[in-house]
């Protein structure tokens, strides 16, 4: 039996609403679920940086912060949703760090790939010009129990470019995605995910690199 996990009635570190409540009560087929206090899953996934590249930014070094997340994504579990306000976890598969410090290396990883420029977590050595921060208020595995419609996810992130030397908020952007789920099983779903978070990555490191590079106003 389906073990479910009712959600936080507000999530940590969120802004201007960006809130998610969270996932799917059953999933059928190969899909099986479970609660957060279960034994580990045995299975583990993860997901690939943005592979653009760019000679762009060589003078420019980022700090990139752990993103924060919601109560309910703040694990190394698959999250997943339905049609209700319940959460669950897939039952035997899990991503290879907690998310939002899977999303920090992926951040970190795209921006090396994409430019010229430095990136790396705190304690890295060089002295930054801008730190990135990111909340991240969607990332699910969603299923419309109603209608039957096909199982898709969704990725939807803030992030944050701070000029390091002052501390001024630089910029601020939200990026978002939606890709369905193309077969049946953990690997499709996997998948779908990262088919739906390159492309993000790479328009994350373009912006953050193009708008640290601009004349202060």
């Amino acid at each position: 039996m389906t073990t479910k996990v009712k959600p936080m009635p507000r999530l940590r570190n969120a802004s201007k609403g960006a809130l998610i409540a969270a996932a799917l009560l059953a999933l059928g087929g190969c899909v099986s679920l479970l609660d957060a206090t279960s034994s580990p899953p045995s299975k583990i996934y993860t997901l690939d940086a943005a592979q653009a590249s760019s000679d762009r930014g060589a003078d420019l070094a980022f700090l990139v912060g752990r993103f924060s997340t919601p109560g309910a994504l703040a694990l190394d579990r698959i999250a997943v949703r339905s049609d209700g306000n319940e959460i669950a976890y897939l039952s035997d598969a899990r991503w290879s760090d907690e998310l939002g410090a899977m999303v920090q290396t992926l951040v970190t990883n795209s921006i090396l790939n994409a430019s010229a420029a430095s990136a790396g977590p705190a304690g890295s050595p060089f002295t930054p010009s801008h730190r990135i921060a990111g909340i991240i208020e969607s990332f699910t595995l969603n299923r419309d129990e109603t209608d039957g419609e096909t199982d898709r996810v969704d990725i939807t992130f803030t992030a944050q470019l701070v000029d390091a030397r002052n501390g001024r908020l630089v910029s601020q952007r939200r990026f978002s995605a939606s890709m369905p789920v193309s077969g049946s099983g953990n690997r499709a779903v996997v998948a779908a995910f990262d088919t739906a978070l390159q492309p993000l990555l790479a328009e994350m490191a373009s912006w953050a690199v193009a708008t640290a590079e601009r004349p202060a106003a």
